[in-house]
C-alpha cells in the first residue's frame, strides 16, 4: 500500500471530520466511525487529489461507491493512481 496516499487519505480525513489521526485506522469504517456523509465523501475525493497534487480519470468517481473502510480507501486510490502512469 502506497504510504503517500495513506497519509493523503488519513490526513484529508482529520481535517473533513475532526477526527484525530490516531482515531483513523484501516480498519475504520467511514461512515460509522468517522461520519462521512455523501458532502464529505466528494469533498474527501477533491481534498485527496489536491493533496496528492494529481486528478482521478475522468468518470471514476463512481468506483468509490461501495468502498465502507480507510483502508479500502487507500486501495482504491493507489490502484486507480497507479493504472494511470503507464
Amino acid at each position: 500500500m502506497n504510504s503517500i496516499v495513506r497519509e493523503a487519505v488519513v490526513s484529508s480525513l482529520a481535517q473533513l471530520t475532526g477526527a484525530s489521526r490516531s482515531e483513523i485506522s484501516d480498519s475504520a469504517d467511514l461512515v460509522d466511525d468517522l461520519g462521512v456523509d455523501s458532502m464529505m465523501s466528494v469533498n474527501l475525493l477533491m481534498a485527496v487529489e489536491d493533496t496528492l497534487n494529481a486528478r482521478l480519470p475522468d468518470g471514476c468517481e463512481g468506483s468509490f461507491v461501495d468502498v465502507r473502510t480507510v483502508g479500502e480507501l487507500v486501495r482504491r486510490f493507489d490502484g486507480i493512481f497507479a493504472s494511470c502512469k503507464g
